[in-house]
């Protein structure tokens, strides 16, 4: 009989799950292959008003205007080194998010994260502080599983992102200018000079083994592990009809929870 792993950290409900229809499991699958690379999936917005809102344009326009890189390493870094990358990206302390027109409900979003070297050179945007909170708290629920990458240097992950048609740099191939909210250590951000993407394939569409679709700002190896969202009291049957049973992390970020979830990827929609 087949079962389906799920990870489980307190934000927001997700859309809802569908049922399972592949021929092998994908907790099974993964579990053997013990990958070094893996997807994340951020929902930027949800059926209940949460979601990773302003942070998707954020990692959008880092892999898809600003990075040649199609990757982002976690080499867990110490506080200090976590501290200087912030601080190279523009989100020091004393920051311009807590300024006008952003201030109170606002926070300096960093990309690349700071636990991760590649993806370009850092900048920031000021990002409602709710958005910011569901994405660190999906990083720190697969980071710290044990399962995926185990604290280990080495680690890879792509980005994956649903519900991201409604931002500016989430296109295949946005406009890169500058739409004010982008700035770096120096200030703003006067980088593309051309506004165009620097990348020409990949940034597209990808099919799931569940049957979902996401969007990609870089390019996905078919196979490759995407970790998704979806409601704790969701049905995640599989084939066999067995519903799989959650491992709890609780981060306490939210008051409702939501599973994360192994999902692959089955195909290409460019």
């Amino acid at each position: 009989m087949k079962s389906v792993l799920l990870l489980t950290f307190a934000v927001g409900l997700s859309h809802v799950a569908p049922a399972w229809a592949g021929a092998i499991s994908i907790g099974q699958l993964i579990a053997k292959r013990a990958p070094k690379h893996i997807a994340v999936e951020y929902d930027c917005e949800k059926d209940n008003g949460r979601g990773g809102f302003e942070t998707c344009n954020t990692m959008c326009f880092g892999l898809l205007c600003r990075s040649g890189n199609d990757k982002l390493e976690f080499d867990h870094p110490d506080d200090d080194t976590k501290a200087a990358r912030r601080n190279s990206a523009g989100c020091s302390r004393n920051n311009r998010c807590g300024e006008s027109p952003y201030g109170s409900g606002y926070e300096c979003d960093e990309f690349p994260f700071a636990e991760t070297t590649g993806g370009g050179s850092r900048f920031n945007r000021c990002v409602l502080s709710k958005g910011q909170k569901y994405q660190g708290g999906k990083i720190r629920a697969w980071r710290d599983a044990g399962k995926y990458c185990n604290k280990e240097k080495g680690c890879t992950i792509s980005i994956t992102l649903n519900r991201a048609s409604n931002y500016r740099y989430c296109k295949p191939s946005p406009d890169c200018t500058n739409d004010g909210n982008l700035y770096d250590s120096n200030g703003k951000v006067k980088w593309p000079e051309n506004k165009k993407s620097k990348r020409s394939t990949g940034a597209g569409y990808y099919r799931l083994r569940s049957g979902g679709i996401t969007f990609s700002p870089t390019p996905l190896p078919i196979g490759t592990l995407v970790l998704r969202d979806v409601p704790i009291n969701g049905t995640l049957d599989d084939e066999d009809g067995l519903v799989a049973r959650p491992a709890i992390l609780d981060y306490g970020a939210f008051e409702q929870d939501t599973q994360i979830v192994e999902d692959e990827v089955v195909g290409v929609l460019l």
